[in-house]
């Protein structure tokens, strides 16, 4: 982890979502993905059937609200998954804020942070 203050642990960021404003289907996928990542607030791969059976929401519902998230800035894109039939290894995301607090330096995923967000069908936009 580089120098600075500290990254946000899961609990400080599930604490920073109060009265975020996100719909009632945001806040319960982005919560339920939220369980997948690890303490670093990243590598949450859970498969949309996965999400499906967790939240008991239709996966076309869970995919617009993951685009919303994403649009928002409480989630990042860091590993697009599928292939060019949509199976395979499922999407990767970290968890962020949209915001930085007051008083805080750092709302995103410690060391090797995503970066800015990528676009929601899946594929990089500018790649690396």
């Amino acid at each position: 982890m580089s120098g600075g203050a500290p990254a946000l642990t899961k609990l400080q960021w599930q604490k920073r979502l109060r009265g975020a404003g996100l719909t009632p289907t945001e806040y319960l996928v982005l919560l339920t993905l939220s369980t997948y990542a690890g303490g670093d607030l990243r590598h949450a791969h859970p498969g949309w059937e996965r999400l499906r059976a967790d939240t008991s929401l239709d996966v076309r519902t869970i995919k617009k609200a993951a685009s919303a998230l994403i649009a928002k800035g409480y989630l990042l894109l860091t590993r697009p998954g599928g292939n060019q039939y949509g199976k395979g290894t499922a999407n990767e995301y970290a968890l962020s804020l949209p915001v930085i607090h007051k008083g805080d330096t750092e709302c995103t995923p410690s060391s090797g942070a995503a970066g800015p967000p990528r676009g929601t069908s899946g594929a990089s936009e500018g790649g690396h």
